[in-house]
């Protein structure tokens, strides 16, 4: 087989593995905030890389794993982020991390 082919189908495989949906209800508290607000329930499409050792999407990660994926298939870059622009609260802020729960 030609490189590419054995690229192609290890990249394909990779995709499948760190493409990751959590859904549940994020805890979010401001500085010297002693019970943390419940966020509304939401569901949340990420690339994770290592599932079992980052059960949780991570905000600051997406952009680096999106870079590839969007090289791929730039409609599952836009519904990732799409996702986690979901989560923007009235102030504008974004969990930088989303758990499953």
């Amino acid at each position: 087989m030609e490189f590419h082919i054995l690229l192609v189908k290890f990249l394909k495989i990779f995709f499948f593995l760190i493409n990751f949906s959590f859904s549940g209800q994020s805890l979010v508290a401001k500085v010297n905030q002693k019970i943390p607000d419940q966020y509304w329930p939401t569901s949340l499409y990420t690339a994770v890389p290592s599932r079992s050792f980052f059960p949780r999407g991570f905000l600051w990660d997406e952009g680096f794993h999106n870079l590839l994926i969007a090289r791929w298939n730039s409609n599952i870059t836009i519904d990732i982020l799409s996702h986690w622009f979901d989560m923007l609260n009235d102030n504008g802020w974004i969990p930088r991390v989303k758990k499953n729960s």
